[in-house]
C-alpha cells in the first residue's frame, strides 16, 4: 500500500521546521505493526513531537484501494474501488477522523411514481466521514457498512446481473437526501464513543448537466437518545 502522506506543523522555532527530523520520525514508524491507519498517525505524531518542537501537529494518509464485497447481485465476490484518507491533529485539541468514498448506483424514484415503475438510474459518490476527540474505527468496515446501506457498482457484470443490479438500484429508488440520512443514521448507530457522522452524496445525473448534492450530519449521541425514546 502506498500512502500519501501531508504533515502541518505549527513551530515556535522561527527558522522553520527541521524537514530531516519529520523523515527521521516517519522511518522510526514505518516498519511498526499497527492496529489501524489512525495508530499510526498517532504513532508519526508522537515520533515528531520527540524530536520538533511545535504547537500544532496534524498528519493526514490518504489511499485507494479494491474493497471486497459479497455482492447480493451476483452472489459471488466482488470489488469496488474506495478512497480512505485518516487525519489526526495534536495540538490545544485533540481530532481525528475517517473518511471513506465509494461509487454507489441510485435510481430516481419521483420518475418511477410518475412512469409506471420506469426509471433512469446514475452513479454517484458517496462519502463518509466520522470525526471525534479519539477514534476507535476501522476504514474497512466502515466501507462494508455504506456497501450494505446501498447498491454499489460493479467491475464486471454478465446480461442476467446487470439486470438484477437495475432492479435492486429501482427497487430501491432514493434521492441524493435519502442517501445521505440512512447512511448517516446506520454509521451512526454502529459506532462506540462520541463522534460526529458526515454524509455527503453527489449524483452525477444521467438526465441532466449538473450533479446533485446532499449533506447530512449527526452525532452519535443524539441517536442514541433518539433510539432510548424510542
Amino acid at each position: 500500500m502506498l500512502l500519501r502522506l501531508d504533515i502541518t506543523m505549527r513551530i515556535l522555532d522561527s527558522r522553520g521546521v527541521h524537514v530531516s527530523r519529520v523523515v527521521e520520525a516517519l522511518r522510526a514508524v514505518e516498519s511498526r505493526e499497527f492496529d489501524g491507519i489512525l495508530d499510526f498517525c498517532r504513532d508519526l505524531i508522537a515520533e515528531i513531537r520527540a524530536r520538533h518542537e511545535s504547537e500544532l501537529i496534524r498528519v493526514s494518509a490518504s489511499w485507494d484501494e479494491l474493497l471486497e464485497f459479497r455482492s447480493p447481485v451476483t452472489g459471488a465476490s466482488e470489488r469496488v474501488p474506495v478512497s480512505i484518507r485518516a487525519l489526526v491533529e495534536r495540538g490545544h485539541n485533540s481530532v481525528e477522523s475517517l473518511s471513506i468514498s465509494i461509487p454507489v448506483i441510485t435510481a430516481c424514484p419521483n420518475m418511477r411514481e410518475l412512469n409506471d415503475g420506469i426509471t433512469h438510474t446514475q452513479r454517484g459518490i458517496t462519502e463518509v466521514e466520522v470525526r471525534g476527540s479519539k477514534l476507535n474505527v476501522d476504514h474497512t468496515e466502515l466501507a462494508l457498512l455504506v456497501v450494505r446501506c446501498l447498491t454499489p457498482t460493479h467491475m464486471l457484470l454478465k446480461l442476467e446481473s446487470e439486470k438484477r443490479l437495475v432492479a435492486r438500484a429501482c427497487d430501491d429508488a432514493m434521492f441524493a437526501e435519502d442517501v445521505v440520512r440512512r447512511v448517516a443514521l446506520a454509521v451512526a448507530s454502529s459506532l462506540r464513543g462520541v463522534a460526529e457522522v458526515r454524509v455527503r452524496h453527489r449524483s452525477l445525473e444521467s438526465i441532466h448537466p449538473f450533479d446533485i448534492l446532499a449533506e447530512a450530519r449527526v452525532c452519535t449521541c443524539a441517536v442514541r437518545t433518539q433510539s432510548k425514546e424510542k
